[in-house]
């Protein structure tokens, strides 16, 4: 396959289209057909990669930039495993791609934004998460 030809599923060494995490939410519905699920594990990088910012010492309109995308896309990424799984508890765990900058944990300054911002997706907006949220809260909100 060539750079030029569609790639519906993706392609080898690139992040995955909307239309492959479609598609595997289409399978898991069917090969559990009618199955409990007890909850899933989202491992982390959700995000694509070079969304994160590689440089700390970056201007403030690219960090704003790069900031407000890497949000779009976890608001992305939730509301499509709320869709898919809409009675489901979800833990989420962060991988190297998912924060402001890469390969770094929450930065103090940006730390309360950030994870109230995440409790907010996964503890208030993702409803079968809500019944863990009073404990959850401490850990994201402090």
């Amino acid at each position: 396959m060539n750079e030029n030809q569609l790639a519906l599923l993706g392609r080898l060494g690139c992040d995955s289209p909307i239309s492959l995490i479609n598609h595997i939410f289409k399978l898991f519905k069917k090969v559990n057909d009618g199955e409990h699920i007890d909850f899933l594990t989202l491992t982390g990088d959700i995000t694509s990669h070079g969304t994160s910012i590689a440089d700390i010492n970056a201007s403030p309109k690219y960090v704003a930039q790069h900031y407000e995308r890497l949000k779009l896309l976890h608001k992305t990424v939730q509301r499509l495993f709320t869709r898919a799984f809409p009675h489901t508890p979800i833990a989420y765990a962060f991988g190297n791609n998912d924060t402001k900058y890469h390969d770094q944990p929450v930065l103090e300054a940006d730390k309360k934004e950030f994870m109230e911002f995440m409790y907010d997706l996964w503890f208030q907006q993702h409803t079968p998460n809500q019944k863990w949220a009073e404990h959850a809260e401490s850990t994201f909100k402090n």
